[in-house]
């Protein structure tokens, strides 16, 4: 347990999952249906040991041929991460609710996930409401080849099963979709919201830290003009 990490979706840091960084504790509800079978479920806590956090995580775990598989987060509800507001609410709501339902209603999800790129396609790069191809399409060469390539990944998600029927009036209506599918679409929205937010707000505020020191320091600035 020492050598494992756990990343605390409250402060999205990584910590040492040991008994010194974490509070751990385990509460089994079991049902032994034979000598060699156990089903029923575990409820893990896991105690963010940032000061400055201190989130308590709550996971509840499938045991047993039964509920093989089943994992429930109880605290938060889903394992979407926690964005500054600089990202807007309409979007990091879409974020939040698209993955707390992807467990139970992957379809759900990824029609969530789907217009949550949308909104951000059209908040960054001013694209108006079109399909998601044509969007993604138009962006192309304004986006690092890693964040084209993923949200690639949705179109190819697109054309094995989930047939979207886009209309200018209405929102695209998916017939199908894997789980898996709407996790790796909610990981796309991920990348997005640190490639086109989070990474340029740090290159500002470093900017902007700069020029803050450049006038508090005369001397510095003088330097800076005759080099």
């Amino acid at each position: 347990m020492s050598d494992s990490v756990f990343l605390c979706p409250k402060c999205n840091s990584y910590f040492t999952l040991d008994y010194h960084s974490f509070h751990e504790e385990k509460i089994a509800f079991s049902d032994y249906t034979s000598e060699y079978e156990k089903n029923g479920i575990d409820i893990y806590y896991y105690k963010c040991s940032n000061p400055e956090c201190g989130f308590t995580t709550v996971h509840i775990v499938g045991v047993g041929k039964d509920f093989k598989n089943k994992k429930i987060s109880f605290n938060p509800i889903s394992d979407a991460k926690e964005f500054p507001d600089y990202i807007p609410e309409n979007i990091r709501k879409d974020y939040q609710e698209a993955y707390s339902v992807a467990d139970y209603s992957p379809k759900a999800s990824a029609v969530l996930s789907r217009r949550c790129l949308q909104e951000i396609l059209e908040n960054v790069f001013l694209e108006p409401h079109k399909s998601l191809f044509k969007q993604i399409e138009e962006v192309k060469e304004k986006v690092d080849p890693d964040l084209y390539e993923a949200m690639d990944e949705i179109r190819e998600i697109g054309n094995n099963g989930a047939h979207a029927n886009y209309d200018e009036s209405d929102p695209p209506m998916l017939i199908e979709v894997s789980q898996d599918e709407s996790i790796k679409i909610l990981k796309v929205i991920e990348l997005a919201f640190i490639t086109l937010y989070t990474d340029p707000h740090k290159r500002k505020e470093t900017l902007a830290g700069i020029k803050r020191k450049a006038k508090e320091t005369p001397e510095l600035a003088d330097k800076g003009e005759k080099h």
